[in-house]
């Protein structure tokens, strides 16, 4: 068996992970995300190693990893380790830094009845249970806090832990959906041939619809859709003029997902490099025929000592 110290996403002040023993079903690396039990809760984790003996002497397993591929890699596991004891900090809030937007989601708990159940097993159990197992028969997968409204009690836990350790119930734990959503951005695209977009020009010209020829040609001068913001920034278009194309089903929009970039308003003015003082420049230029040294393989000898 094989073991995991993993940074545990909870209140510490210092660097320390704690030891997991790994499921043999479940594949996990270093750098890896998982659920772990932590006290009386699940708690998000990040495989900071693999070894083959615990550093306790009981442990308990991994719950779950929480996608199939690891989220840092080794140089990262090796940055947060550093960063973690040189400012006294948890491992996992080191971590933290480096993992992508929207990991520190809440865990939502749901509920599900086991398939192929004998009848004569469930007329046997209580009324409690019997009456919760009911439910989840009738709704599928249903979510700890609905199905404490649905069976109508707030303290329904150690009822529904029966069910599941007498395997009547099966648990699992999704992540709840992230906060922020994709990004969509609506394109234009010709939705009829070069050849007939350049037939409606000709239409579109004895009409003098101005704005609608531009963006016609505009279409026609680039293969790929363009964004109607940029098309609007070009030409000064209207809603009206991009509906009415649309409506004559000459273009279509499509939405398609973009990288948000937080920076992108942003004009960054590169600056030269800062003017070395003396002794600075002296250092430097020590260092730098180190280096040279070094890369050409000649002995460390100081030349200016003879």
């Amino acid at each position: 068996m094989k073991y995991a110290e993993v940074a545990v996403n909870s209140p510490q002040t210092q660097p320390r992970t704690f030891s997991y023993s790994i499921p043999p079903h479940i594949p996990i690396s270093a750098g890896h995300a998982v659920w772990v039990p932590f006290g009386s809760r699940l708690a998000q984790g990040i495989v900071l190693a693999i070894s083959d003996y615990p550093s306790v002497e009981e442990t308990k397993e991994i719950t779950q990893a929480i996608g199939s591929q690891p989220v840092l890699f080794r140089h990262q596991i090796e940055l947060c380790r550093w960063i973690a004891e040189y400012y006294l900090s948890s491992y996992f809030d080191a971590a933290a830094l480096m993992l992508p937007p929207g990991f520190e989601r809440k865990v939502i708990t749901f509920f599900q009845s086991a398939s192929n159940l004998p009848e004569d097993a469930v007329s046997s159990l209580p009324i409690q249970q019997r009456n919760l197992l009911t439910i989840l028969q009738a709704r599928g997968k249903v979510e700890l806090n609905e199905l404490k409204e649905l069976a109508g009690r707030d303290t329904i836990e150690s009822i529904i832990g029966q069910l599941v350790r007498e395997g009547f119930v099966i648990k699992s734990h999704e992540l709840a959906k992230a906060r922020v959503s994709p990004r969509l951005v609506k394109h234009l695209r010709l939705a009829v041939t070069a050849e007939q977009a350049k037939e409606s020009l000709s239409r579109l010209e004895r009409k003098r619809a101005t704005k609608q020829v531009k963006l016609l040609e505009l279409l026609l001068q680039n293969p790929e859709p363009i964004s109607l913001p940029k098309a609007r920034q070009l030409l000064g278009l209207t809603s009206k003029t991009v509906q009415t194309l649309i409506d004559q089903e000459l273009i279509s929009v499509e939405e398609v997902r973009v990288q948000r970039d937080p920076l992108s308003d942003r004009v960054f003015i590169p600056t030269s490099p800062l003017a070395l003082t003396p002794a600075q420049e002296d250092a430097w230029l020590q260092i730098k025929a180190s280096m040279v040294r070094v890369d050409s393989g000649a002995p460390g000898q100081n030349p200016d000592k003879k």
